[in-house]
């Protein structure tokens, strides 16, 4: 049974994948979330799915995250804010912690191999999508969520410090065992996993335009 980890299951986002993950009764899910009740009833399907396994504390609780990253094909990192505040650090903080887990399993055990991990970012850490729209509207839009953005790129480069065992490789480059993604901000993501291959199709609305587009990247699943 192949196995996968989500936090921020809670969230858009990550309860999107859950969501999806859930689907299929082949799939062992881990979710790491600091309320249980907040996940049963934005999801009432995770009380009698019997493949979902709850992992109720805080990333901070370094042995309880590791317990949900281990023994995994990837794990999907999606947590964030909505709250503009200059005390973001949630996405700072749950990456250092990830990291801590890995190290901590592997301090254990020294054949661990830490699984691919999908890192959910923001387009608006990405000039590419950016190419068509006067820079003054990105640099009102970047301004008002900037302490959130902020504290995506510390995260994204604290990663990369990293990538020397994490073997990170940023957006659209050849991907290694981690993968980090940058949705669009609004994102509408659409998530199907097969047996032998991995689907991601994210239909987003480009800031450009009132139209929706769609994006998909299939890759082979066993890699995972």
């Amino acid at each position: 049974m192949s196995a996968y980890a989500t936090l921020g299951a809670t969230g858009q986002v990550g309860g999107s994948i859950l969501h999806i993950l859930s689907e299929n009764t082949d799939y062992k899910i881990n979710v790491l979330v600091r309320s249980r009740s907040k996940l049963e009833h934005s999801y009432p399907p995770v009380v009698s799915n019997k493949n979902i396994h709850i992992f109720e504390g805080s990333v901070s609780d370094i042995p309880t995250l590791a317990s949900c990253l281990k023994e995994l094909r990837p794990a999907f990192l999606c947590v964030a804010v909505t709250e503009n505040t200059p005390d973001v650090t949630i996405s700072v903080d749950t990456t250092e912690a990830v990291t801590k887990a890995f190290q901590w399993l592997q301090s254990r055990n020294r054949a661990f191999k830490p699984p691919r991990l999908v890192v959910s970012s923001s387009a608006s850490l990405d000039t590419k999508f950016w190419r068509t729209v006067p820079s003054f509207v990105h640099n009102v839009m970047y301004a008002a969520n900037s302490h959130i953005y902020d504290n995506l790129a510390r995260a994204e480069t604290y990663l990369r410090q990293h990538e020397d065992w994490l073997n990170i490789t940023q957006r659209n480059h050849d991907l290694g065992e981690h993968l980090m993604v940058s949705p669009p901000m609004t994102a509408m993501a659409i998530r199907s996993l097969h047996t032998k291959s991995l689907n991601m199709h994210v239909r987003y609305r480009s800031p450009s335009s009132r139209q929706y587009s769609r994006r998909g990247i299939n890759k082979d699943a066993r890699r995972y």
